[in-house]
């Protein structure tokens, strides 16, 4: 299930992110953004979005709305999650909506 993240849901998405991404840290030699991102002002802004797994939160997206498209700035699923499908979920599940016409599309961050 896709559901919009909220408050509650700070820790999880930092904690996801961290798993996500910490395998990087050796390669790159520092913290790669979704660790440090700020998923509090994510969540405030209503951009961050849940992947539920069995009760838990098992991945997550951040969706930013722009003039005309929306943009996928972050996808990060647990890695024990990675075969279950969640990533597809978070992405392409139920997507949310654009909040208006003008936004036809979904841009992936580069």
């Amino acid at each position: 299930m896709i559901r919009r993240a909220d408050p509650g849901d700070v820790n999880a998405l930092r904690a996801i992110a961290a798993a996500a991404y910490q395998k990087y840290v050796p390669r790159i030699d520092w913290n790669p953004a979704p660790i440090t991102a700020d998923y509090t002002q994510a969540v405030r802004n209503q951009q961050a979005w849940a992947a539920v797994q069995d009760g838990g939160i098992a991945g997550f997206a951040i969706l930013i709305a722009r003039p005309g498209y929306l943009l996928l700035a972050n996808v990060a699923v647990l890695p024990a999650a990675k075969a279950a499908g969640s990533a597809r979920v978070a992405c392409l599940g139920r997507r949310p909506r654009p909040r208006s016409r003008s936004q036809r599309d979904t841009a992936l961050h580069q």
